[in-house]
C-alpha cells in the first residue's frame, strides 16, 4: 500500500515538473501565431495612411464649413514652407551665391565705338536718266545706289571684311607687357569659321532707323584691342567703297566711251547721207523730195545731240574715276576707352533670387510628388 501512495506521489511530481515546460511552448507558439506577416505590415501602413488623409479631408471640411476656407488655403503653403525651409534656402542660397561670384569674378570689358554718317553718291542721275531715255541705254541709277550707306551693314559683315580683320595685326596690353599679335592668334581657333563666329560674338553694328547713322563697336577685355577692331571695321569699309566707287566709275567710263564711239560713227553715216542728198539733188522741185531732206536734217541733228551728251558725260566718267574721294563719312573714329562696361550688379543678383525661387519650387514639387507616389503605391500594395 505505502508502495502504491509513493508511487502516485512520483508520477504527480513529475507531472507537475512537466507543466511549466508545456507552457512555455504553448507561449512561444502563441507568439509566432499572433506576429504580423511582412504582407501584413504593408496593409497596415497602408490603411493607417489611408486613415490619415481622410482624416485631414474631414478636418479640412468641417473648417470649410466654419468660415476658414482661406485660412485653410494658406496653411499648406505654410506647412509646406515650414517642412522644406532648410530646402529651400540652401537652394536660394546656392543661386545667389553663384549670382555673386560672376560678378565678382567677371572679367572687365571695354567697348570701344565708331559713328558713321548716311551717305550716296546722287552726282549726274538725272542726267543719266535723261540720256537712257534718249540713246535706250540701260538706267545707270542702281550703279549710283550702290554707294548708298545702306548697304554698309552688309559689307561690314561680309566675310571679306571679318577676314582682313582676323589677318590685321593688333598691339596692346595684358598685364603690363606689350602684345603684338593678329586677333586670329589672339581669338586661338581652330579654323577659319570658327574665328569668324568669334569674331561675331565681340564685334556688333547697330543702324538707327531714323537717321541712318551707323554704330560699329567691339567689346573685349583690352580697352586698345577694342579700339583698334573698330577702325579696322572701318578702314576696311573705306577701302572697299573706295574700290567699288573706282570699279564702278570705269565701268561708266567704258560705257560711255562705247556709245560715243557708235554715236559719232552713226553720226558720220548720217551726214553723209544728207551730203549724198543733196549733192544729187541740187534743186527740190517737189515735196517728196523736200520731205526727205527734212527727214534726213532731223535724223543727223539728233545723232549730233546725242553724241554731243555722250562726249560731255564721258569727260565726267573720266573725271570720277580719277577721284581719290572717301565715300564712307566717318564721323567719330573709335577711341580707347578708360572706363570698362559697368557690371549690371542688382539685376544678376535680382535674376539669381529668381532663379533660386523657382529651382525651391521645383525641388519642393518633386520631392512631394515622390511621397505622393510612394503612398500610391502603398495603397495599391494593401489592396
Amino acid at each position: 500500500m505505502r508502495t502504491r501512495t509513493e508511487t502516485e506521489t512520483g508520477r504527480s511530481q513529475e507531472t507537475s515538473a512537466a507543466a511549466p515546460a508545456v507552457d512555455t511552448d504553448a507561449h512561444a507558439a502563441a507568439a509566432r501565431a499572433t506576429r504580423p506577416s511582412p504582407e501584413q505590415l504593408l496593409q497596415q501602413e497602408a490603411l493607417r495612411i489611408s486613415q490619415t488623409a481622410s482624416r485631414s479631408q474631414t478636418t479640412g471640411g468641417e473648417a470649410a464649413l466654419g468660415g476658414r476656407a482661406l485660412d485653410l488655403s494658406i496653411r499648406p503653403y505654410l506647412h509646406l514652407l515650414l517642412r522644406y525651409r532648410v530646402l529651400i534656402l540652401a537652394c536660394i542660397v546656392v543661386t545667389v551665391a553663384l549670382s555673386v561670384t560672376r560678378v565678382l569674378i567677371a572679367p572687365r570689358m571695354y567697348v570701344a565705338k565708331a559713328t558713321i554718317l548716311p551717305s550716296g553718291n546722287q552726282t549726274g542721275a538725272g542726267v543719266m536718266g535723261l540720256l537712257a531715255g534718249i540713246t535706250g541705254a540701260p538706267p545707270m541709277g542702281s550703279l549710283v545706289e550702290d554707294n548708298s550707306s545702306m548697304l554698309f551693314p552688309t559689307i561690314l559683315e561680309s566675310r571679306a571684311v571679318g577676314l582682313e580683320v582676323l589677318k590685321a595685326h593688333y598691339q596692346f596690353q595684358v598685364d603690363g607687357q606689350a602684345v603684338d599679335k593678329t586677333l586670329g592668334e589672339y581669338l586661338q581657333a581652330e579654323n577659319t569659321d570658327q574665328s569668324l563666329k568669334f569674331l561675331e560674338a565681340i564685334r556688333a553694328f547697330d543702324v538707327n532707323k531714323e537717321t541712318g547713322v551707323i554704330t560699329v563697336s567691339a567689346r573685349t577685355p583690352y580697352p586698345e584691342l577694342s579700339a583698334q577692331i573698330v577702325n579696322h571695321f572701318v578702314d576696311n569699309l573705306e577701302r572697299l567703297n573706295l574700290e567699288m566707287h573706282h570699279e564702278e566709275a570705269t565701268q561708266n567710263r567704258e560705257f560711255m566711251q562705247e556709245r560715243q564711239d557708235q554715236s559719232l560713227k552713226e553720226l558720220n553715216e548720217a551726214e553723209e547721207k544728207l551730203a549724198d542728198f543733196q549733192a544729187g539733188n541740187v534743186r527740190i522741185n517737189s515735196a517728196d523730195l523736200a520731205l526727205e531732206q527734212l527727214r534726213l536734217q532731223r535724223d543727223m541733228q539728233l545723232k549730233q545731240t546725242v553724241y554731243t551728251t555722250l562726249t560731255s558725260q564721258e569727260q565726267v566718267a573720266r573725271i570720277e574715276e580719277a577721284k581719290d574721294l572717301a565715300v564712307v563719312k566717318v564721323l567719330d573714329r573709335a577711341e580707347v576707352p578708360k572706363l570698362p562696361v559697368p557690371i549690371p550688379k542688382v539685376s544678376t543678383l535680382a535674376i539669381g533670387l529668381i532663379a533660386g525661387t523657382l529651382l525651391a519650387v521645383m525641388a519642393v514639387a518633386g520631392v512631394e510628388i515622390f511621397h505622393y507616389l510612394r503612398r500610391e503605391w502603398l495603397l495599391c500594395m494593401g489592396r
